[in-house]
């Protein structure tokens, strides 16, 4: 995967450099978009698979059931996107996480990418960030080949959660382009339109800062 990596940095240097555009370290993208044409999603990865019930031997008197979802934190409407899926770490996702945060940002990628690859590091940044500020990444991993979308976050560091991408989400990629990126408020309603090509630090930023402050 490394020299899969390399060869692919060699390729946006040589391409970027005849476009007369500048290169950042670590993949990081111009100012003008850029975007990848995708193929079509395939359903390679198996994303249904529940967990195993939890056995316990503590006595039935210690075990206490969890309490039940507060109305009051359930959105007013019905959310725009609802989904199931994993994290790379097998952690379950579904559109609930969208009401624990101000705004959700969700960047669709996949590995082969380079503009996907280039922002990715900047995405982290960001994460990090803006994470007191009310804001929540999400990758969503394009069902090419796992293993190497997996490779691909762990090389670069990637530490805001990656997930698997499912069906739900298909409707968003009707453009056929990667990266693309939407935002989503805290009742899980689409804000805008879908974001084409990466974008560098800066300019996700003052994006960012505007949608907060709405």
């Amino acid at each position: 995967m490394k020299k899969k990596l390399t060869a692919l940095f060699m390729i946006m240097v040589m391409t970027v450099g005849i476009a007369g555009c500048n290169v950042l370290d670590k993949f990081r993208t111009v100012d003008t978009p850029t975007v990848t044409e995708a193929p079509e999603p395939t359903d390679d990865v198996d994303i249904t698979d529940e967990p195993a019930d939890v056995i316990t031997d503590a006595p039935a008197d210690d075990i206490t059931e969890e309490p039940a979802d507060d109305p009051a934190d359930e959105p007013a409407s019905t959310p725009d996107i609802r989904f199931l899926t994993k994290d790379f770490e097998g952690n379950g996702w579904d559109e609930t996480c969208f009401y624990e945060n101000k705004l959700t940002m969700i960047n669709l990628w996949a590995y082969w990418c380079g503009p996907c690859v280039g922002e990715l590091p900047d995405l982290n940044q960001l994460s990090e960030d803006y994470a007191d500020k009310g804001l929540q990444i999400l990758g969503i991993s394009m069902p090419d080949e796992e293993a190497d979308n997996r490779e691909t976050v762990e090389e670069l560091g990637i530490t805001y959660p990656n997930l698997f991408y499912t069906e739900e989400f298909d409707e968003y990629m009707d453009t056929g382009y990667y990266p693309t990126t939407i935002f989503v408020d805290d009742e899980g309603h689409v804000i805008g339109s879908a974001c084409i090509g990466s974008r560098e630090y800066k300019d996700w930023a003052k994006m960012i800062d505007d949608l907060l402050k709405e």
